[in-house]
């Protein structure tokens, strides 16, 4: 009785992941960060035995297109969650890293309501109620406040054990990297998805936004979508430098070939008590390692992949494949839909091999296969890829670097196929086909980023691809394994990536640019500030969209802007840095503010640049208002 109650319950935090209980987005909790207490050193520290109390209120709204029928529809939902949470510190290990108990220690209020209908009642309330309290979340954390894992008592239900997580994501404090930042970047999850997120260390408080979303579950990355994002977010210090406070509150619209999505909450966590607790031991007999999100996310997908499918099969998609083949506009939503097919169906995997085979389908129409099967991920979609390009069509030389460059698209790879990919990158390599072998690297590189569980192998593949790029044979194997590395985007790939910034040829240099943009590092950020200044146009408009993911400090924004005063950027940047400027609050207002006025001091006003001063100008009246 009390698991379905607790259910209940958990239904309300479900729409605050602005799918109002369709669907939930994933998050990955090893970039959150946790309410801590700072030392002056600028890193976390909770003695052990030390337990605050915060009281927490969750309130959101969302809404979202619905297939229904013949048409779409709009479902609204709205949840609030009050209560009080426990953090209670469990010591440090020899490494350093802390053991947090998060706990629900009492609930004042819940609701959920969908399309303006309440649907909890008040019995059901207090028996969820008596439920949820004094369960915990047992969580590992640097003293960053990045969170390794957390664990739940083998008994804990699954709605539970993703409650619990959600209130560990939405109170993360992520400190930078290098101690004493005055600005810094994060990757830092919520229950929309994976934000990229900017600080400001304002002294007493922290000041954070998030810049954008780069995967929003269901929707599709960020590239796929149209997101339109405003947050604010104050974490409150006191005068021991500890965490007493978080306020945050965001705005979400989605445009994507799934319709659209909206959503909207106000978050807060304020310090009520602290005290210090004889330690509790927690045996770790009685501990479940897997986050317990594992089931729900299963869930979740096959009610999307329900609702994404409705209205296929696989004689319909099977024609459509073979009609948009023929170059026919591909319904954008018709791979979402298929893939979703496929994963509920593993069977139709096989016979989407047999039907790439046949003469009917044209190698347009097989690559729409390669991208239904790796839309679809799974792995019995990815072992049907490595099939398709093992019969005579999948080997046509005109086509097979294509399909093999499909496996940057899959979303958690197995490590079956990254052997594969490597496998057919060393082949190709060895015979100098470089249409497959520079395709292939660059999957092989987005597979070592997304592949988990399987981290020695990962490693031995980037270390493969260093070493290719090593002894490098032409320049366009240079640019292709600089992009290989880009997509893998490991900490040892930035070093050789950078080796490479003032190579000669200008199509390397605007690769390296690119390719450092997945690096929030001062390593990455030098190289860039030199790259903007390349006299190439395609590198220095690289070199500055790829300065948007970086944390860069008062000094870097200095040097930008004195080269700016020297002259030292043409007059096609001034449009990529007023871009620059619109995205990055952190610049400050007096030096965006002289910027800007560099910007319309050097721009003429004629009918192409108008635009430009146009935009220049409104940014300054704002600041100046």
């Amino acid at each position: 009785m009390a698991s379905r109650h607790t259910a209940r319950a958990v239904a309300c935090v479900l729409v605050f992941s602005g799918i109002a209980a369709l669907a939930i987005a994933q998050s990955r909790t090893g970039s959150a960060g946790s309410t801590a207490h700072t030392a002056s050193s600028g890193r976390f520290d909770w003695p052990i035995g030390r337990r605050d109390v915060f009281a927490v209120r969750w309130q959101g709204t969302s809404l979202r297109d619905v297939p229904g029928g013949d048409a779409e529809r709009q479902l609204g939902g709205a949840a609030v969650f009050e209560g009080d949470v426990s953090v209670r510190s469990l010591g440090k290990d020899v490494e350093g890293r802390f053991t947090l108990a998060y706990g629900i220690e009492a609930i004042r209020e819940y609701g959920l309501a969908m399309d303006g209908k309440e649907l909890v009642s008040d019995a059901d309330r207090r028996l969820a109620t008596a439920a949820l309290v004094g369960q915990e979340a047992i969580v590992h954390t640097d003293d960053r406040g990045v969170v390794a894992a957390i664990a739940y008592h083998q008994d804990t239900a699954p709605s539970t054990r993703e409650l619990l997580r959600r209130l560990v994501d939405m109170m993360r404090v992520t400190l930078p990297e290098r101690v004493g930042s005055p600005s810094w970047n994060a990757h830092e999850p919520t229950p929309n998805g994976l934000a990229t997120v900017h600080y400001e260390d304002g002294g007493n408080e922290l000041r954070r936004v998030r810049v954008t979303y780069e995967g929003l579950e269901g929707l599709g990355a960020a590239g796929e979508t149209e997101q339109e994002l405003s947050s604010t977010g104050t974490i409150g210090l006191d005068e021991r430098h500890a965490v007493r406070s978080i306020a945050d509150e965001e705005s979400l619209r989605v445009t994507s070939a799934n319709g659209v999505f909206a959503s909207r909450w106000a978050f807060s966590a304020r310090r009520a008590s602290t005290d210090a607790l004889a330690l509790r031991p927690v045996k770790l007999d009685d501990l479940d390692e897997a986050t317990g999100a594992s089931q729900l996310a299963r869930d979740r997908q096959k009610e999307r992949d329900e609702r994404l499918s409705r209205g296929w099969d696989l004689g319909s998609i099977e024609v459509q494949l073979a009609v948009y083949g023929k170059g026919t506009h591909v319904d954008p939503k018709f791979v979402s839909s298929a893939a979703a097919y496929v994963r509920l169906h593993p069977e139709a995997c096989d016979h989407l091999v047999a039907w790439f085979q046949d003469p009917r389908v044209t190698p347009l129409g097989r690559q729409l296969v390669m991208d239904v099967l790796s839309a679809a991920g799974s792995p019995e979609a990815q072992q049907a890829m490595r099939g398709a390009l093992q019969t005579p069509e999948g080997r046509d030389p005109s086509l097979r670097g294509a399909l093999v460059q499909r496996f940057v698209f899959v979303s958690n790879p197995t490590p079956e196929s990254a052997r594969y990919v490597a496998g057919l990158y060393d082949a190709a390599r060895d015979v100098g086909d470089t249409r497959v072998a520079f395709r292939a690297a660059a999957a092989l590189g987005a597979i070592i980023e997304h592949m988990s569980g399987a981290e020695e192998l990962a490693a031995e593949l980037d270390q493969k691809l260093r070493d290719d790029l090593a002894e490098r044979r032409s320049p366009q194997e240079t640019v292709a394994l600089v992009l290989a590395l880009g997509n893998a985007r490991q900490q040892d790939d930035l070093e050789a990536i950078g080796a490479f910034a003032a190579d000669a040829r200008p199509e390397v240099r605007e690769q390296v640019a690119q390719s450092l943009r997945w690096f929030d590092d001062p390593m990455a950020t030098r190289a860039l500030l030199d790259l903007v200044r390349d006299p190439v146009p395609a590198v220095d408009r690289s070199a500055v969209r790829a300065l948007r993911e970086q944390s860069l400090d008062d000094s870097d924004w200095e040097s930008l802007a004195q080269a700016m005063e020297m002259g030292s950027f043409p007059s096609r940047f001034y449009a990529a840095l007023v871009d620059l400027l619109e995205q990055r609050p952190d610049c400050g207002p007096e030096r965006t503010a002289r910027l800007l006025r560099l910007v319309l001091d050097r721009t003429p006003d004629t009918g192409g640049t108008r635009e430009l001063r146009e935009r220049a100008a409104r940014l300054l009246s704002d600041l100046t208002a």
